[in-house]
């Protein structure tokens, strides 16, 4: 698993960068234009010492191939732990969105807004370690569809709201079927555009 996500990675960021050369753009949508995004969060609930603490890094990349066309992918690295008990996730996934122009285009970026719909998935592996009962690995596959809105904070900086709906299907690989859980999600966070 880590040998193949290494060279998708390689390969997401060569065919970023190639794509990324050949075009002049005028807005953070057009054709060419390139988008760096993501999250990351650090969660503490509890009472010491059995604190359980979370570490979430989800960075994304993504490239326009045409005007409001965005292909790209994202990566999951989520790290939970507290006293007997560790859970690790890693994994990576393409995205496709489509922006909508609403206004005319016009030098000075900031205030505009684009709306968006999206389809993602996901594939990641999770390593569930419990010092009592010993640890488990799960195969996972999460796919969602949703919609968003990009506001412009600056000419290459934009907020942005979304809210999905999907599925999360894991499967313990001691098992042979498969788990399903539905899920809602609303995300808010921040991109940096390079046009």
């Amino acid at each position: 698993m880590e040998e193949r996500m290494k060279t998708t990675i390689v390969a997401i960021l060569l065919l970023v960068s190639l794509f990324g050369m050949a075009y002049a753009q005028n807005s953070p949508i057009d054709k060419g234009s390139k988008i760096v995004g993501g999250g990351f969060s650090y969660i503490s609930t509890g009472k010491n010492p059995d604190d359980f603490n979370t570490l979430t890094l989800n960075p994304s990349l993504g490239i326009f191939v045409q005007k409001g066309l965005l292909i790209g992918g994202s990566l999951l690295y989520q790290h939970s732990s507290m006293a007997n008990y560790s859970m690790t996730k890693m994994g990576l996934g393409p995205e496709i969105r489509y922006y909508f122009e609403k206004v005319a285009d016009r030098p000075d970026k900031s205030g505009i807004f684009y709306p968006y719909l999206k389809i993602t998935t996901l594939y990641y592996k999770t390593t569930d370690d419990n010092n009592i009962d010993g640890s488990a690995n799960y195969s996972n596959f999460k796919w969602a569809a949703g919609g968003g809105i990009q506001i412009m904070i600056s000419n290459t900086v934009g907020g942005y709201g979304e809210m999905t709906w999907g599925s999360n299907n894991y499967k313990p690989e001691s098992r042979d079927s498969w788990y399903t859980e539905r899920e809602i999600a609303f995300v808010v966070g921040f991109s940096y555009f390079l046009y």
